[in-house]
């Protein structure tokens, strides 16, 4: 890709950064490069990219070492270069070693040999039994992954060497930043995953026990709708949780969708075997696949949590209006009995006012004259008068509710009073006049 003079290294050692981390680069940049002479053999220089390549390099070598850093989109790489040829595992830990002090965040590492003949790769497999092993072909030779925890292990066997710095500089680092991305989110997802899957059966689990458990033995209404309503609250904060694991499930599947596209873009640059896509590829689907499983069953745990929620909901609008009835029943007899109250406490009023205005119609007047009067007339005037005294005792009391707020009752009450008063003291006086007539008369006789 780059029209430059390519040494081919023996192993290289790769060293992943975030591209804002730019002191950190510099420090190891500068480092690894301050032992390179400005002379023809130990150069620094830049390849600029063509116009099918968007990485830029800076590469610096010198005898049996180099070293190179490469920008690609967020991420840099730094890679150290071995020419040797008796170059070991313990030659590249030494190297990477030196950079301790000055590797704070890296993002990632990986290391990879080139080696001559396959008894070179049954020692490596030997060596690293405990790893599983991905094998690639390659349109130039064979490519060994061992899937280690600490860092990407690489062995290449390859059949010519033209296309193996390319393959070296470019094409290996920009794939194995892929995986590794990829598998960091894998394991992160897998973990959360665990904790989604035990929080939807404990989900289940609860909403199930919630619906056809009941509520126990409860004494009051009351006590009722205060256990329903503490349960719409715990059904609500775990609605609220398995929603966030919803959107989660759907974060993580689009995620590795995306990122699984970006492998296989970067397998496609280099590999020539179908196998070895369905190993890198495949098993990062069927995790894709198990997050959208889990997805589902997420979001018919979501739908359970909903049912749950209206149906005891329902059951608290029952049970409110059971205990409305019972209100309302109560205040029915309360209201009933308060009418009871009031019609026996109006007639004693009546009776008391029926008989103290008798007796003091009596006492106010001489009794010759009462005597003379019908005792129909008498009757019916303070009868007349105690109903409209209890009555006007009523629109007084509401006047009082209201404010003292004058109202027509008490006016037409009080008018109606007066009207009988005067009506007795005009019939008094009547029948005074008829008594002395009769006194004049037998006397006269």
């Amino acid at each position: 890709m780059f029209e430059v003079p390519k040494k081919i290294p023996k192993a290289c050692h790769y060293i992943y950064f975030h591209i804002d981390d730019d002191k950190e680069i510099n420090e190891v940049w500068n480092y690894l490069t301050k032992e390179y002479e400005k002379d023809t053999d130990g150069a620094v220089c830049t390849l600029e990219p063509t116009k099918d390549s968007t990485i830029s390099i800076s590469l610096a070598t010198k005898n049996m070492s180099g070293v190179y850093l490469s920008c690609v989109h967020d991420v840099a790489t730094i890679g150290i270069l071995f020419y040797s040829e008796d170059t070991t595992l313990q030659d590249i830990d030494a190297k990477r070693n030196q950079l301790e002090n000055f590797l704070s965040t890296p993002i990632g590492e990986a290391t990879v040999l080139i080696v001559e003949k396959e008894e070179q790769l049954e020692i490596a497999k030997e060596t690293f039994s405990e790893f599983k092993i991905i094998e690639s072909g390659l349109s130039f030779g064979k490519l060994y992954h061992f899937l280690s925890e600490d860092r990407g292990f690489y062995f290449c066997l390859p059949f010519e060497k033209d296309p193996l710095f390319d393959f070296l500089v470019e094409e290996l680092p920009l794939f194995d930043m892929s995986f590794q991305s990829l598998d960091k989110k894998v394991k992160y997802f897998q973990d959360q995953l665990q904790l989604m899957e035990q929080e939807r059966v404990a989900a289940d689990k609860f909403v199930s026990k919630l619906l056809y458990a009941g509520i126990g033995k409860i004494e009051t209404d009351a006590e009722r709708i205060d256990v329903l309503e503490k349960e719409i609250d715990d059904l609500s904060q775990l609605y609220e949780k398995i929603a966030n694991y919803t959107y989660m499930i759907k974060n993580a599947v689009l995620t590795v969708r995306n990122d699984v596209i970006k492998l296989d873009e970067c397998l496609a640059s280099f590999c020539i075997e179908r196998r070895l896509e369905s190993e890198y590829i495949q098993m990062n689907k069927r995790f894709q696949d198990r997050l959208e499983v889990e997805g589902s069953l997420l979001s018919n745990t979501l739908t359970g949590i909903k049912t749950a929620i209206d149906i005891v909901d329902t059951k608290v609008g029952l049970q409110r209006g059971k205990e409305s009835l019972t209100l309302q029943q109560q205040t029915q007899h309360l209201q009933e009995e308060g009418t009871s109250m009031q019609m026996a406490t109006s007639m004693i009023e009546f009776v008391l006012v029926f008989f103290y205005s008798l007796e003091s119609w009596e006492i106010l007047t001489s009794h010759e004259i009462f005597v003379l009067i019908p005792v129909v007339l008498k009757v019916g005037l303070i009868g007349s008068f105690a109903f409209m005294a209890v009555v006007a005792t009523h629109f007084l009391a509401m006047s009082w509710r209201e404010n003292w707020k004058l109202n027509k009752g008490v006016l037409i009450s009080f008018i109606i009073l007066v009207g009988i008063l005067v009506s007795i003291i005009l019939i008094t006086q009547y029948y005074a006049v008829v008594a002395a007539h009769a006194a004049n008369s037998a006397n006269a006789h």
